[in-house]
C-alpha cells in the first residue's frame, strides 16, 4: 500500500505558491496586440485612400466634361461660313436668234458674316454639269464683301435653249 500512496506525489508534483512570470510569453502577447493595432490602422488608412481616390477621379471626370463643353463652344464660335448675296446673271452680248456662242456672266457677292477673318482659297461653280474652279486666295475680314464675276461660255444647242428659256430647269 505504501507504493500507491507515493504515486500521486510523483505523477502530479505541486506547483510553487508564487507563480513565475514568463517574459517571452508576455513579449509575444504584447507584439501580437501591437500587430493587430497596426493592421487596424493600415485597413483604415487604405479605406481612406480609396475614398479620396474616388473623389479625385470624380472631380477629374467632371473637369474633363467641362473642358469638352468649353472646346465645343469655342469651335462653334470660330465656325466659318460665307453668304452669297446679290446673285445676277446676264448674257454678253445679249441673245440674238441664230447665235452659236455667247457668254453668260454670273455675278454675286461673297460676304463674311462671322466675327473672324478668313481667306477664301478657291471657289467652285457648277454650270451645265461642268465645274468651274477659280483660285482666289482672297483675305476676307468680318462683315466684308468680295464681289465675284464668273463668265461661262455656252455654244450651239445651249445657246438655242437659252434663247427659248429652257436652259434652266
Amino acid at each position: 500500500m505504501k507504493i500507491l500512496a507515493l504515486l500521486p506525489l510523483v505523477l502530479f508534483p505541486q506547483q510553487p505558491a508564487t507563480p513565475s512570470v514568463d517574459h517571452t510569453q508576455v513579449t509575444l502577447v504584447l507584439f501580437t496586440g501591437l500587430l493587430v493595432f497596426v493592421g487596424f490602422v493600415t485597413a483604415v488608412s487604405i479605406g481612406w485612400q480609396s475614398w479620396e481616390t474616388r473623389k479625385a477621379a470624380k472631380a477629374a471626370h467632371i473637369s474633363a466634361e467641362a473642358t469638352e463643353k468649353s472646346v465645343r463652344l469655342q469651335e462653334t464660335a470660330l465656325r466659318q461660313w460665307v453668304n452669297l448675296d446679290h446673285l445676277k446673271a446676264g448674257a454678253q452680248p445679249p441673245f440674238v436668234s441664230g447665235m452659236t456662242e455667247m457668254t453668260l456672266l454670273f455675278t454675286f457677292d461673297v460676304t463674311n458674316p462671322t466675327k473672324m477673318p478668313f481667306t477664301v482659297e478657291w471657289l467652285i461653280v457648277r454650270v451645265n454639269g461642268e465645274s468651274l474652279t477659280e483660285t482666289l486666295h482672297h483675305f476676307l475680314p468680318p462683315d466684308d464683301i468680295y464681289p465675284v464675276k464668273i463668265p461661262v461660255t455656252i455654244r450651239n444647242k445651249r445657246v438655242e435653249e437659252y434663247g427659248a428659256y429652257r436652259l434652266v430647269r
